[in-house]
């Protein structure tokens, strides 16, 4: 291999170390983001939800039209909501 071949893969290697150091650099400065706490985090229609027991053995299952989770509040609230206890 050459020297100049050499030196310019080392300059090139160099080049692309500091490209890839500016760019991390870079995302340092979280943008400020508006959050409205009345806005749900989640939501979710027709919502299927089965709960087993340490045992194994089926709970409870919940069946709901739609469902909006809170994350501030950390309440979930759901339309027409079907428990069924086993």
């Amino acid at each position: 291999m050459s020297k100049t071949r050499r030196w310019v893969i080392i300059l090139l290697s160099l080049a692309i170390l500091v490209l890839i150091g500016i760019n991390l650099a870079d995302k340092d400065d979280p943008a400020a983001v508006m959050v409205n706490s009345n806005d749900p985090t989640y939501k979710s229609e027709h919502t299927d939800t089965v709960v087993y027991s340490p045992e194994g053995a089926l709970s409870y299952r919940l069946i709901a039209q739609h469902v909006e989770y809170f994350s501030d509040q950390a309440v979930s609230w759901f339309t027409q909501p079907v428990l069924t206890t086993f």
